[in-house]
């Protein structure tokens, strides 16, 4: 993406598009959290899902105009609405699912199996995940271990939202989605800027290198 937008936007490098993304997390850091409270309190689902959606349009509106006027100061606004509307958004429709298909209900579970049923994969976890670094270390082909683990993160998501239905009363799900929301942008912000330094800093790195060892050639 980084190669694709520097040839279309002049000045543009890794560390710029970085940011760009990190632009959608970082208000969701605190917003995600008082989204969840607002659809909670003051908008309700409808209402909340309504309003979010239009945010969304306006932000992908924006995006588009900066994009084409190549004004990349835009395209960080449009990121931030974007943002704001988006992950408030999947608030929610998270909150929408649980509250009206709660799986005790749905499937008729107590919460204790409920709870047994959400914890399997956890339980798997422990046993299996000593087994894998062991074969990693006899069969080595790491980068093939870490491919198929990668299917395992949508799993996560599987688990992790239904753990809230578990936790927090209904009348409380919309702010506790936001709040866990919030922690997932607040990683997201953070790693996009800090790849977008460090593959910055590796590539100056590797000039440097390059530059001292065409001069090495030269005198020799």
């Amino acid at each position: 993406m980084a190669k694709e937008m520097a040839n279309y936007l002049p000045g543009v490098d890794a560390s710029k598009i970085m940011i760009l993304m990190s632009f959608y997390s970082l208000p969701n850091i605190v917003f995600a959290f008082i989204g969840g409270f607002v659809i909670n309190g003051v908008l309700g689902l409808k209402n909340g899902a309504i309003t979010f959606a239009i945010t969304v349009f306006v932000g992908y509106t924006i995006e588009i105009i900066g994009v084409f006027s190549n004004q990349f100061g835009l395209m960080y606004m449009s990121r931030l609405i974007f943002g704001l509307g988006g992950e408030s958004i999947q608030i929610t429709a998270n909150a929408y699912i649980i509250k009206s298909y709660y799986f005790q209900h749905k499937y008729d579970y107590t919460d204790i199996k409920a709870g047994v049923v959400t914890g399997t994969v956890f339980i798997i976890a422990s046993v299996v995940s000593p087994i894998i670094g062991f074969l990693v270390d006899v069969f080595s082909c790491s980068i093939y271990w870490m491919q198929s683990g990668l299917h395992s993160v949508g799993a996560v998501w599987c688990t992790s939202w239904p753990m809230v239905a578990l936790i927090v009363k209904r009348e409380h799900i919309g702010t506790a989605l936001g709040l866990t929301q919030s922690i997932q942008n607040l990683g997201l912000s953070t790693i996009f800027i800090l790849v977008g330094y460090i593959s910055k800093t590796c590539l100056i790195c590797l000039l440097s290198i390059t530059s001292i060892g065409n001069e090495k050639r030269i005198i020799e």
